[in-house]
């Protein structure tokens, strides 16, 4: 063969080497976002656990305020009112819809609010929402205890976050969670096989902790601070452990929570959009270096 045709037959080769390696990259890619979305969307529409409260009781949540925000509250609109509670416990809207339901819970058709995983990890960055960031804003243990008072006042029952508060701390700063504890506490009521096991509660050490931002999970080879937890979809379930989730409910949404892996791997940090002052930025490089 001449060396002429060998290397156009190999230019051709390669070309076609090159064109199936970028449709099945191209595939892979379309793939990912695909699970992706979908692991976003089974987030926030779908409620994993029983409602922590309802429409009617979040309505009038303000009325359990001190005395001076519900001076000011009372004078206000519905709407306003709602916006100075997202205030008051750092929820926000979603940034992907109009619809003005919280990122950080599930709302149902007949009004139950159910808290997702954007209750800590769905915070603001320079005040715009952002799915994936800390939220640092987040009053999990004061929401609990003024939307317990009004149910008090309603006649309601409590929900299982009233009832856990009792025996676990929620959280003693805003923007901190006991959600470690939470997971533990969880955990210890379930065999081998995930059933419910009723058992007196073990005594643990409460820590509140900052929730981490989700952009770095693509790049850690663990999950948590202490890279104790292999990664995985399986280790995101352990906030629905509930007594009201059997076995069959893991083994009915396992392939959603691979979704979800995939949608927390696809996150990346927010790029930085104000103005920059390179003079100073040239000082903070020499001294980083």
């Amino acid at each position: 063969m001449r060396p002429r045709c060998f290397f156009l037959i190999l230019s051709i080769v390669a070309m076609l080497v090159t064109t199936q390696d970028g449709r099945s990259a191209d595939h892979t890619d379309t793939a990912a976002a695909a699970a992706a979305e979908r692991g976003y969307r089974f987030l926030t529409q779908n409620a994993l656990i029983p409602p922590d409260f309802n429409q009617t009781t979040f309505e009038e949540v303000w009325q359990s305020w001190p005395e001076s925000l519900r001076l000011q509250a009372a004078s206000l609109s519905p709407a306003e009112r709602r916006k100075m509670a997202f205030e008051r416990y750092g929820l926000t809207i979603r940034a992907d819809d109009n619809s003005g339901k919280p990122l950080q819970y599930v709302v149902s058709p007949d009004g139950g609010w159910t808290m997702n995983c954007f209750a800590c990890h769905g915070g603001t960055v320079y005040g715009t929402p952002v799915a994936g960031a800390p939220n640092n804003r987040f009053a999990l243990q004061s929401l609990t205890e003024e939307t317990f008072a009004v149910k008090l006042r309603q006649g309601k029952p409590p929900s299982r976050m009233d009832l856990g508060a009792m025996a676990i701390p929620l959280g003693t700063s805003n923007g901190t969670t006991n959600a470690v504890v939470f997971g533990m506490g969880l955990m210890e009521q379930r065999d081998e096989q995930l059933n419910w096991v009723l058992m007196l509660p073990k005594s643990f050490t409460d820590h509140d902790m900052d929730a981490p931002p989700w952009w770095y999970f693509y790049k850690r080879p663990s999950m948590y601070i202490d890279g104790f937890a292999e990664k995985g979809h399986r280790g995101l379930m352990q906030f629905t452990l509930v007594p009201e989730n059997g076995p069959e409910f893991y083994r009915r949404y396992e392939e959603n929570f691979r979704d979800v892996l995939s949608y927390i791997t696809s996150l990346r940090p927010p790029k930085y959009s104000g103005a920059i002052d390179q003079a100073l930025a040239e000082n903070g490089r020499q001294l980083f270096m």
